[in-house]
């Protein structure tokens, strides 16, 4: 089973993922659990407003290698981000072309997800300078959260029943 949570940077996200592990253990207390946290924090590259093409594909990648790892490893996957969250800051950025081509990779990728849960900016603004998001500019916050959405809308998942705004 995987578990993932999407949405803007500040939004609760990461409190979120690991209630919702705390839960699994509880309710599924024969099953490993495993949570991939957001790897963007990792990256060796500039990120939010300097981020690069090279930083773009180096979350991109990292995350689908993530996903890929721990659900060949642990029966339920909980992650602080999806492969479609780094599409939309590349979108952001304007690297277009880049943006284009990620989107085709996750079109088959997108599938492993059992559970998309949206953390909106309306219910959930939790936005602080953290040192590694963007603390202060709320129209960036707002401009991946509308991207974001459309890219759902696009790869035909938002009017699923695995995506959940919340």
């Amino acid at each position: 089973m995987y578990l993932a949570f999407t949405g803007s940077h500040g939004t609760g996200k990461t409190t979120s993922v690991f209630q919702k592990a705390k839960e699994m253990k509880i309710l599924a207390k024969d099953k490993t659990v495993g949570i991939i946290s957001e790897n963007a924090m990792f990256s060796p590259l500039p990120i939010n407003r300097d981020t690069t093409p090279n930083s773009q594909m180096w979350i991109f990648t990292n995350q689908i290698q993530s996903e890929i790892a721990f659900l060949a490893k642990y029966d339920v996957v909980i992650s602080d981000r999806t492969a479609v969250d780094a599409i939309a800051y590349t979108f952001v950025a304007g690297f277009i072309e880049l943006g284009k081509a990620m989107l085709e990779l996750v079109k088959n990728h997108i599938k492993n997800y059992d559970e998309i849960y949206f953390k909106t900016l309306k219910h959930n603004n939790y936005l602080i300078a953290d040192g590694v998001r963007d603390g202060k500019d709320k129209r960036f916050q707002k401009e991946v959260e509308v991207v974001l959405l459309d890219l759902y809308e696009k790869l035909k998942i938002r009017e699923t029943s695995k995506f959940h705004i919340i």
